[in-house]
This record gives C-alpha cells, structure tokens and sequence, in this order.
C-alpha cells in the first residue's frame, strides 16, 4: 500500500483503505477505457466523384453520383447513406432554404470494399 512507518489500526480502518484504494484503480482504469474509446475509433474515408449528373435511369430522371472506399486495404461494414437536398424556394416574397431528402436506390450496403 505504501503508508510507510504509518499503517491502518484496525481492522475497519484496513477495510475503508483497501476499499478507497480498490476505487481508485477502477476510476482509473474506466478514465484510460473512456479516453481509449473515444480517440481510437475508426474512420471512414470515402470519396465522392467530382461530378454528378442527372440523367435518365429505369423510366425517371435521377441524380446519380459514385462513391468509393479511399482506403485500399480496408472494408466498411453495414454502412448507411442519406442523401439531403438543399433548394432555395421563394415563399411571400422571400427566399427560404428548404431541405428535402431524397430516395436512395440502396440506402443500405453490408460490405462496401
């Protein structure tokens, strides 16, 4: 424990300091497991084309654009994508951002290589 010349009485006393010793060491080890956990997560890194274009596609007009894993040597799992379009409209003769969002052919992909 360290206390030196000087040590715990009694029994009780033995307790409350093995007790506050104990708290100490998990206050600790949760400390580093939160700063662990919130600096080592991975990130994604996915490009976009530089271009997109609007274009027929299966008897609609869609906007289409591609997107890719930058990195080569790795794969995104179970990845999700929403797609927010951002239009100026005039409304009482002013213009208002409007946000609309627009429907994904695949909203979902498992693995994305």
């Amino acid at each position: 424990m360290g206390f030196g010349r000087l040590s715990p009485g009694s029994h009780i006393i033995s307790t409350i300091a093995s007790i506050e010793s104990l708290m100490g060491l998990l206050g600790f080890a949760l400390a580093t497991g939160l700063i662990y956990g919130r600096f080592s997560r991975p990130k994604a890194n996915i490009i976009f084309s530089k271009n997109a274009i609007i274009a027929p596609f299966r008897g609609a007009t869609a906007f289409q654009f591609r997107i890719a894993n930058k990195m080569n040597n790795s794969q995104i799992n179970d990845i999700e994508a929403r797609v927010t379009m951002a239009k100026l409209e005039l409304e009482n003769g002013t213009m208002v951002r409007r946000f609309h969002r627009m429907e994904l052919e695949l909203k979902k992909i498992i693995f994305f290589q």
